[in-house]
């Protein structure tokens, strides 16, 4: 059996979740995350892969994330896009890891607040989890004009672009690998 990185995939689906439940108020509820085939491909360490093949890795990976997390499934919907359910027992696991989260909780609760974007406070609470806080204005991009980031991932290793202006403040995030393959402008 090749070895793919299933705990890459799993910590990933994980996060995200965890995203989601602070947004939505922790409700508990089984979740839908979607997922483009390339970056599954990118977390799993694949490289380019015929669908099929990727569908039976998925397949193995499901049954990894059982062990671990509780039932996680996925289904493909249209032929680049790959679909995980993360049922309710997963869910209750991510949220009990949520109690060490306080810097995803602060940050989502800023954002969506009813604030006017202000990139020193949004900048202040990544400073407060770490002194390895990256941050450059990005210039000529319509979606976002600024991406922040964790130097060391720690406490967090997504890259974060915000669009910060006088009226509101929105954020993506994205797996450095995935951040990179839209070949943004530093």
């Amino acid at each position: 059996m090749e070895n793919f990185n299933f705990e890459r995939l799993l910590k990933n689906i994980i996060d995200v979740t965890k995203e989601m439940q602070v947004k939505l108020g922790e409700s508990g509820e089984a979740v839908k995350l979607y997922y483009p085939k390339a970056a599954i491909e990118r977390l799993l360490g694949t490289g380019e892969t015929d669908i099929q093949k990727l569908k039976s890795i998925a397949a193995d990976f499901c049954d990894y994330a059982k062990s671990a997390y509780g039932e996680i499934t996925f289904s493909t919907d249209v032929a680049d896009r790959f679909c995980f359910s993360v049922g309710k027992n997963a869910v209750e696991k991510a949220l009990k890891e949520l109690e060490n989260c306080g810097f995803l909780r602060e940050f989502i609760s800023y954002m969506t607040g009813f604030k006017h974007g202000d990139i020193d406070e949004i900048l202040s609470i990544f400073k407060k989890y770490s002194n390895k806080v990256v941050c450059k204005k990005i210039a000529d991009n319509p979606d976002f004009n600024y991406l922040v980031y964790f130097e060391d991932g720690v406490p967090d290793e997504f890259y974060y672009c915000l669009e910060v202006d006088d009226f509101f403040t929105h954020y993506h995030r994205f797996t450095k690998e995935d951040y990179e393959a839209f070949d943004f402008e530093y």
